[in-house]
Formats: structure tokens, C-alpha cells, sequence
């Protein structure tokens, strides 16, 4: 059995006006959503986070205690950083030793969460 994913990016649709006015709206309406997070947004988006590894894990086949060795740090210390427990945060440095079927599937997590692009899933059977 393997599978099969296909990313389908599309172009985003402007109002009208030039590239350079629709990068400095997007611009302007970043800045406000990100004056405006409170405490409970900023958790909500732990949250997103740490679904989005704990899925990107399973996927790969790696367990916590896994990839908190090939990590270089503890399991608990790993479990911390997922919940954000005393401001703690996974390391970017660190998730970059983690498999390429891990990134692979993170990514494809991002691009589905932030509805950046479609992906379509397939599973093919062999030798049925």
C-alpha cells in the first residue's frame, strides 16, 4: 500500500487595483489581527501548533519519545513544549532533524490548516 498526495495551490482572488495595493492591504490587515490577540487567541494557536506536530508525528510514524531523541531533548521536555507549559516552545532548530516524511506531512498539515492550497489524499492498493 502506498500513498499518494497532490497539492493543489491557487491564486488568490484581488479586488481589483495593482499587486502593490493588494500586498499593502494584506499587510494592514495583518498588523490588526495581530494587535488584537489576547491571551485565548495566542493559546488557540499553541493549540493549532501542537495539533498540527502531534499529526504530522503520527503520520510519519514516529512516536513523542522518538522524535524527542532525535530531537536531542527528553520526552517530557518535548511534551512540555507542545503544551506551551511555562512559555516553552518547540525549537525550529530542533524539528529540523526530524524526518523528511515528518516535514513532508507537516507541511502538507500548514497548507490544509491555513487553507493555503487543496490537498487531495489517495491511497493506492498493490497487489490486491
Amino acid at each position: 500500500m502506498s500513498e499518494s498526495v497532490v497539492v493543489y495551490f491557487q491564486r488568490r482572488q484581488r479586488a481589483g487595483g495593482t499587486v502593490s495595493q493588494a500586498r499593502e492591504l494584506a499587510e494592514v490587515q495583518e498588523v490588526h489581527r495581530a494587535v488584537g490577540r489576547d491571551a485565548r487567541a495566542l493559546q488557540e494557536v499553541s493549540s493549532d501548533v501542537r495539533e498540527l506536530i502531534e499529526a504530522a508525528l503520527d503520520r510519519a510514524h514516529l512516536t513523542k519519545d522518538q522524535a524527542a531523541r532525535i530531537m536531542g531533548i527528553t520526552p517530557s521536555l518535548l511534551g512540555r513544549q507542545l503544551q506551551n507549559l511555562d512559555n516553552q516552545h518547540v525549537s525550529m532548530q530542533r524539528l529540523w532533524n526530524l524526518t523528511d516524511l515528518f516535514w513532508r506531512e507537516l507541511l502538507i498539515g500548514i497548507v490544509e490548516r491555513r487553507k493555503l492550497a487543496r490537498v487531495r489524499r489517495r491511497v493506492i492498493l498493490e497487489g490486491l
